[in-house]
């Protein structure tokens, strides 16, 4: 299979939180969407999927049930070569330069195998670091409005709410986004040897343990398979279910309070938020 071929169906079948517009489902009224045209005629085919499968407006779906005392509002546009830029008074910005990057990570092969008829395909891959990269974007706009208090690294605050919020929406968009994201930071934390290293990006490095981590630690029996020396080092893996407990409870004394408990069911019951 052709490089240029996988990564045009990629983007094209994997888009993130894209569902079937066949029943009518409430989008959150305090989320404003908008696709910025870019002006770079390499980022045109991104931007005309994004705006075909209603990416954002998905993304709205999926929040319904965040109760936001005020207005923001989640853009996609074209960031000057930079892959993010950073959020400002209620303005959200997904950078198209961030989405042709995990576009262009998507395994060569077709798919990551991790043994024992466990694959992760390239479409799964590009869904699933496109659908991490949007929640974890919004969530520092969640954590200014709702005025989350954070100690310690806001970034570090935004993987922890977007790996538990990906984990708790069933087996499937766990699976996908999990192991998406994972794969992305891995590809973006790799020296050329295929090794991660404090010379190459140990940032990426960091949060790839972070997310088989949570993942390990909420199902251990589906996700242990991960523990070995190449992805989660068994002496990391003793701490996950601890680390994962303690964020459950840090995520109900804060976040919960905002939610549509009703609401929240019914997103949690739909199961085509990524159509693969």
């Amino acid at each position: 299979m052709s490089m240029k071929p996988l990564l045009v169906a990629a983007l094209t079948l994997a888009a993130p939180l894209a569902i079937a517009q066949d029943t009518p489902f409430p989008r959150n009224p305090n989320i404003d969407v908008a696709y910025v045209r870019p002006a770079d005629s390499r980022f045109a085919l991104t931007y005309d999927r994004m705006r075909q499968l209603e990416v954002l407006e998905t993304l709205r779906e999926f929040l319904s049930p965040l109760k936001l005392p005020s207005k923001i509002t989640v853009k996609m546009d074209q960031c000057g070569g930079a892959l993010t830029v950073p959020y400002r008074q209620g303005v959200v910005t997904i950078c198209y330069e961030h989405l042709n990057a995990i576009r262009d990570t998507a395994p060569q092969d077709g798919f990551v195998s991790f043994g024992q008829g466990r694959e992760l395909t390239a479409d799964q891959a590009v869904a699933g670091g496109i659908a991490r990269l949007i929640i974890y974007e919004t969530s520092f706009a969640v954590f200014d409005v709702l005025k989350i208090p954070v100690w310690g690294r806001i970034e570090e605050a935004a993987d922890n709410v977007t790996a538990l919020i990906m984990l708790d929406f069933g087996e499937e968009l766990a699976w996908t986004t999990i192991l998406g994201s994972a794969w992305y930071l891995a590809q973006r934390g790799m020296l050329g040897t295929g090794f991660f290293s404090d010379a190459a990006r140990p940032l990426e490095a960091q949060r790839f343990y972070n997310y088989l981590c949570f993942a390990y630690g909420a199902r251990p029996s589906a996700y242990g398979f991960l523990v070995n020396g190449f992805n989660l080092p068994p002496d990391r893996a003793r701490l996950c279910r601890e680390e994962t407990f303690k964020l459950r409870r840090a995520f109900r004394g804060t976040f919960m309070q905002h939610v549509d408990l009703a609401l929240l069911e019914r997103v949690k019951k739909r199961r085509n938020w990524l159509p693969l």
